[in-house]
């Protein structure tokens, strides 16, 4: 059965997928710059040993110095 829950939910999800690629990519241009914090839990060598990955695949992709 179709019920006015389910057609606003299909509506919804069709304005969500129809973004064009371009869009997607504008991104880039109104958030220039993207600052990633975070608050150590644990002690410092812990936390930089936990996002050396991410900060190795950010310099391999150009988005660090």
């Amino acid at each position: 059965m179709i019920d006015r829950r389910s057609v606003l939910g299909l509506a919804a999800a069709a304005v969500a997928f129809s973004a064009t690629g371009a869009d997607a990519q504008d991104w880039k241009a109104k958030y220039p710059e993207i600052v990633f914090g975070k608050i150590p839990d644990e002690n410092a060598s812990g936390t930089m040993d936990r996002y050396q990955s991410l900060t190795q695949k950010a310099v391999a992709l150009g988005e660090v110095a």
